[in-house]
């Protein structure tokens, strides 16, 4: 049987399915452990340890007992003051092994490209900011004053890996060494400090330290931090690049667990005269069922050892070829992707293999007899259930995302049924169809109903497979577009806070002569919620929610910064409610971020008092927003109506792009407004727009993979039916029909097929995209009309080349099979 060919299909067909989920899955998953490595640098560390006090000793000792690396910093803002001028800045104190991750880079000029900084500053001496020097008006080995103690000005810091997180949040920096802090004095009681301890270590280590860190940290004011926590753009767009390799690899295991199923299905119909004769000879069904099960066995083994082997050559040819595109460093691979390669191997010989072989015991021997004889499977719904189960159990463990499983299977089913009303659409139509028996038309509509089973398995192959690689291009394209929305090629890089009122209108005009795009000025002064319709917000939260809130999210009732808008702000959508029209309203009203209104539970109308200073005003809340906060643009979760704010005064706050040619403008702006703070961010939107075009090639990558796989799904579905046809061709090439004949109802065929599974998989990839794309990626989907007329143009295109380039021997069969 072996030597016949019988087997080689089966063994290649479940070789390649489990080759091609390893490659998914060693890929995803190398990937997804370097960009959360390489994002990692963003914290300077694996994780971080936040809290307004230094973390305990005995919590340090027993993270290097865990095989960490720790290290620890203080941040707190101060004034720098110089011969002849003073800069409120921000004092980053640090100790040794800073950083633990990533590189701080310093120069011995400022607005300059600097190089990897040895070790930290030494006691005695500082490291500045390219604009602090301009602006307190400095030189290299000049002295500064921070409180009681006199500093050298040594480097100049040029790169911080950990200047993320809130981009309002960063200041001109003063790097210094930790052990100088106390001479200072600039440490008092209620002096607003930032302590933080640096952690970095294997995976295995971190979670052991967690668990053991995490009851203690219940009962005290520290937080535990990741990339994830601390940045929500690089956050958001790690959880989405992750989300979508997962993705990727799930349909990797529909799309094999398909195949294998089509391969086996025709091993069996191949066996039938097989069984029926060893029946005739004497053999038991049990003894014929071992008999097969045995070979199985050999392949299946074979092909999963086989499959794994070709998985990890095919992933580490892709990673050489595109080596070049995706600079990164890739962990080696770990022993899951294998497992799930395996596994997966083993839960299709299971669910899809094994059913039919199971059914061949009850071919009766009487087929030996009559050739016609119909076979019909045994429990044939039993087969499918086995199938759909398998699929389910393969996706829940693989996933551990029940919601991306429901949608997958969901969609699936739907397609399966609107498969069958339009295969029993082609059967009708191929019935009622009259004409000369010549007509390819008739030839290919009366081949789809005498094939009614396979045609319909082959429409529902083809249809899924479009589908899921339609469904993954679909959102692939929307997260690729959706990241550069985000950061979009002149992207604001430069913030100014702290302006004045009457140093707006020269700083704006300073803007428009130097830098591009409009300027918008925000209005920005401190104040705090401390009322809801009578009710303290305190007592409210305590109401609502007991004494735990979400540890990652902001409180209600804490100070932070308000702003008055006639506009309504980029990266906002309205939830309830209505934005003010232009003008001042009648009463005061208020905007509410939709975190903060929840955990207040604040509904429209309802009338919430703020203290600002020694001040109190009341407004009506007129709207809650849904804010983008891994976008690079100025946001506020509370925003007033025009007429009420304006009277308090406060700061201004602006962004604008600035080339990086054009970086000593910032001389001139300090200089000129030396009181006025600039928050460089470019080199930090440069890193994610690193880190945001890797995920961009590495989903391509798995978009490739997975192509390749329907593209095997869809050959598999065709050669089983070469049997049928190749008999059914014989007889018409005895009967005198001609070859051309054949061989144009062969395209009109699979042009048919291919067209009805691109329309329909057309419907499906947009539903389900749109339902994975809102409920997964939490982004609101849109409408692709362009994809209506692609797919089925790309069905038509795939499914005929690929049935004729399958099918091209059958053309060629020999009138001597039918009387054979």
């Amino acid at each position: 049987e072996w030597k016949s060919g019988a087997l080689s299909l089966l063994l290649l067909s479940m070789a390649l399915a489990v080759a091609i989920v390893t490659a998914i899955a060693l890929f995803a998953d190398r990937l997804e452990r370097a960009l959360s490595g390489e994002s990692a640098t963003f914290l300077a560390a694996d994780r971080v340890i936040f809290g307004s006090q230094p973390a305990p000793n005995d919590w340090l000792i027993e993270a290097r007992n865990a095989g960490l690396r720790t290290t620890q910093l203080m941040a707190f803002p101060s004034m720098a003051f110089s011969a002849n001028r003073n800069q409120l800045v921000a004092i980053k104190a640090v100790s040794p092994g800073y950083p633990l991750l990533g590189q701080l880079k310093t120069a011995k000029e400022p607005f300059v490209e600097g190089e990897a900084a040895r070790g930290i500053p030494k006691s005695g001496e500082v490291w500045l900011d390219s604009r602090l020097l301009p602006s307190l008006g400095v030189n290299l080995e000049d002295s500064i004053e921070l409180g009681y103690s006199s500093f050298r000005v040594a480097r100049v810091v040029t790169d911080e890996p950990d200047r993320g997180g809130d981009i309002f949040g960063l200041g001109p920096r003063v790097l210094m060494n930790m052990a100088d802090v106390e001479a200072t004095g600039l440490i008092q009681r209620g002096s607003r400090v930032n302590y933080r301890t640096l952690l970095a270590g294997s995976d295995e280590s971190l979670e052991s330290f967690y668990q053991w860190l995490e009851p203690r940290l219940s009962s005290s004011a520290f937080r535990w931090r990741d990339i994830r926590s601390s940045s929500p753009s690089i956050g958001s767009a790690l959880e989405r690049s992750e989300r979508f390799l997962l993705l990727g690899g799930l349909l990797g295991v529909v799309l094999a667990g398909v195949a294998v199923a089509l391969v086996a299905n025709r091993y069996s119909r191949q066996n039938l005269d097989s069984v029926a004769l060893l029946k005739t000879f004497g053999q038991t069904p049990g003894r014929i069922l071992v008999l097969y099960l045995s070979k199985f066995a050999i392949i299946g083994v074979v092909a999963i050892v086989l499959g794994i082997g070709v998985g990890f050559g095919m992933q580490s040819a892709m990673l050489a070829i595109f080596k070049q595109l995706i600079d990164i460093q890739l962990p080696p691979a770990g022993i899951q992707p294998f497992a799930v390669g395996a596994a997966s191997g083993l839960v299709c010989f299971l669910a899809f293999a094994l059913p039919p072989l199971l059914a061949l015991g009850r071919v009766p021997p009487v087929r030996v007899l009559r050739r016609d004889f119909e076979w019909v499977p045994v429990a044939g719904r039993l087969v499918y259930s086995a199938g759909l189960a398998g699929i389910l159990l393969l996706l829940l463990w693989y996933s551990q995302n029940s919601f991306l499983t429901f949608a997958l299977t969901l969609g699936a089913i739907v397609l399966s049924l609107v498969m069958l009303l339009v295969g029993s659409v082609f059967l009708r139509l191929a019935q009622r169809l009259t004409g000369p028996v010549s007509s390819p038309w008739r030839l290919a509509l009366t081949g789809i109903r005498r094939r009614s089973l396979d045609s319909g398995l082959q429409l529902l192959a083809f249809g899924l497979v479009m589908m899921l690689v339609m469904m993954l291009s679909l959102v692939k394209t929307e997260l690729v577009s959706d990241w550069q929305q985000q950061l979009p090629k002149n992207a604001a890089n430069h913030f100014l806070i702290n302006i004045g009122l009457e140093e707006r209108d020269a700083i704006e005009a300073l803007l428009q002569a130097n830098t591009s795009g409009p300027n918008q000025f925000f209005s920005s002064l401190r104040g705090r919620m401390t009322h809801i319709n009578g009710e303290s917000v305190e007592d409210r939260e305590k109401r609502l929610h007991g004494q735990y809130l979400d540890d990652d999210g902001p409180e209600a009732s804490e100070e932070r910064n308000l702003t008055w808008s006639v506009q309504f702000p980029e990266d906002n959508r309205i939830l309830k409610g209505q934005w003010w029209s232009d003008g001042i309203p009648e009463r005061p009203q208020v905007s509410l971020e939709s975190y903060i209104a929840d955990v207040i539970g604040a509904q429209i109308g309802d009338v919430i008092r703020f203290s600002l200073a020694d001040r109190v005003i009341e407004a009506e809340l007129a709207s809650i927003r849904e804010v983008r906060w891994d976008g690079f643009r100025p946001n506020f979760y509370i925003i007033f109506s025009p007429g009420v704010l304006e009277s308090f005064g406060g700061t201004w706050m602006t962004s604008f792009y600035l080339p990086p040619e054009r970086k000593l403008f910032l001389n001139e702006l300090l200089s000129r407004f030396p009181t006025v703070t600039v928050i460089e961010i470019d080199r930090l939107i440069t890193q994610v727009q690193s880190l945001i075009e890797r995920m961009g090639l590495a989903i391509q990558l798995v978009l490739m993979l997975v192509v390749l796989t329907g593209g095997f799904v869809l050959i598999a579905s065709i050669y089983a039916t070469l049997d049928q046809r190749r008999r059914e061709f014989a007889v018409l090439f005895a009967l005198g029909t001609g070859r051309t004949l054949l061989s144009r109802a062969l395209w009109i065929e699979f042009s048919l097929l291919g067209l009805a599974a691109g329309l329909i998989a057309a419907l499906g990839a947009e539903v389900i995209a749109a339902l994975v794309w809102q409920e997964v990626f939490s982004v609101s989907p849109a409408f692709h009309p362009v994809l209506w007329l692609l797919g089925p143009l790309a069905g038509w295109v795939t499914v005929a080349c690929l049935g004729i380039l399958s099918t091209r021997d059958v053309a060629r069969s020999s009138p001597m099979l039918a009387l054979r």
